[in-house]
């Protein structure tokens, strides 16, 4: 289990805050470095952080090599009407931050023992998801749902707060990771959007780092109404204050949007995507979104398309299969493209060393039945 601590406490321990001087710093020992078990900690930040049902918020720490940081979002659905927002009928978030939130003992870049994990020796600050949000919202909001058989008609409000939890958690790393000279910001899934949306944050506290970017499966949302998301989720609200992300017209507050708004901003960093050319999940977004009738690699190819004619600094890795994300999977390692494994280009990414898009040529989709709708 990891070690709960609270936010007010460590930011004692790592800052000798006047306020906190009257508390003695814990010693360090084998087992402790600057106030953080070894392993993951479980930190309560506390404030106004919350997820879409009022229950508390928090998020995991790993100390390792304090030069190298790695911040991921962790993914888990969104909703943005009624019936996929109430958890009585068919809801596609994740509402709570529980144990099963946990990642001890998650393969993929979480498994620290394995000799290939490119991320082994870096301290890694794990964000929990749990506004349907998309980690970017500050709104509450309230849904109708209808009445159904055997429910009356009624609404459902959710806390889309994912902005408030996001800027908690990096305020805490700033003040616990002082001077990182390698950072790696990435999510999976609804953990995607959020990489490329707060980079420019960290790339302001840390600009003598090394920064590289992936975005882990959500290349595909193309056609969506951004238009309705976005005020549904209060996310113009909450856009960076950077003149990049201010021209940003509503429709274009989307992942495209904002790998080229942080791009422009920072054409030294490389920004990434890795999908899957039949990722089931994605479909079964898209078509909640009311998207059909065209395969998704042909989103994708679009959606790069765009974004490689606004930057240059834009990298992509495109994979078959029908599986969703990556990292946090197994099949981290042995994922191939043309011979080139994806733990081999990621890794080089994380260097510093230049990196080409890759793409199958011969996926093996569900292009012949692009409305397949997944089970899951």
């Amino acid at each position: 289990m990891p070690r709960t601590v609270r936010f007010s406490t460590l930011l004692c321990l790592v800052l000798i805050l006047p306020a906190c001087q009257r508390e003695t710093p814990a010693p360090q020992t084998q087992e402790t470095v600057g106030g953080l078990e070894y392993g993951w900690n479980l930190i309560e930040p506390g404030g106004e952080t919350t997820c879409s049902n009022g229950t508390p918020y928090a998020f995991y720490v790993r100390p390792g090599d304090p030069r190298k940081l790695l911040i991921y979002f962790q993914g888990g659905g969104a909703c943005w009407f009624g019936e996929t927002c109430d958890l009585t009928m068919t809801p596609t978030y994740d509402p709570t931050v529980t144990e099963d939130d946990d990642p001890t003992g998650w393969p993929g870049i979480f498994e620290y023992d394995h000799p290939e994990n490119p991320f082994a020796d870096y301290s890694t600050v794990f964000v929990p998801y749990c506004t349907a949000d998309v980690h970017l919202g500050d709104a509450v909001t309230t849904y109708p749902v209808p009445a159904t058989d055997s429910t009356e008609a009624h609404d459902v409000t959710i806390n889309h707060r994912g902005h408030v939890n996001t800027r908690a958690v990096l305020d805490w790393t700033f003040a616990y990771f002082s001077a990182p000279s390698t950072v790696f910001v990435t999510g999976s899934s609804a953990g995607a959007f959020p990489s490329a949306f707060y980079l420019p944050y960290v790339a302001e506290e840390y600009p003598e780092a090394h920064i590289a970017h992936l975005a882990d499966g959500a290349g595909g949302y193309r056609g969506m109404d951004y238009l309705t998301l976005n005020d549904r989720w209060g996310i113009a609200g909450a856009l960076p204050p950077f003149p990049e992300f201010e021209a940003l017209a509503p429709a274009n507050m989307r992942l495209e949007g904002y790998i080229i708004a942080t791009a422009r901003r920072y054409p030294d960093i490389v920004l990434t995507e890795y999908n899957t050319a039949g990722d089931d999940v994605q479909r079964r977004f898209l078509r909640l979104g009311g998207i059909t009738g065209t395969p998704l690699q042909t989103l994708l190819e679009a959606n790069y398309t765009d974004v490689r004619n606004a930057v240059s600094n834009f990298r992509t890795y495109t994979a078959p299969g029908t599986s969703h994300t990556l990292l946090g999977r197994p099949e981290f390692y042995t994922v191939q493209v043309d011979g080139l494994r994806f733990r081999d280009w990621i890794a080089a990414l994380a260097l510093g060393d230049p990196v080409n898009d890759v793409t199958c040529l011969l996926c093996d989709t569900d292009a012949e039945n692009p409305d397949a709708v997944p089970s899951d």
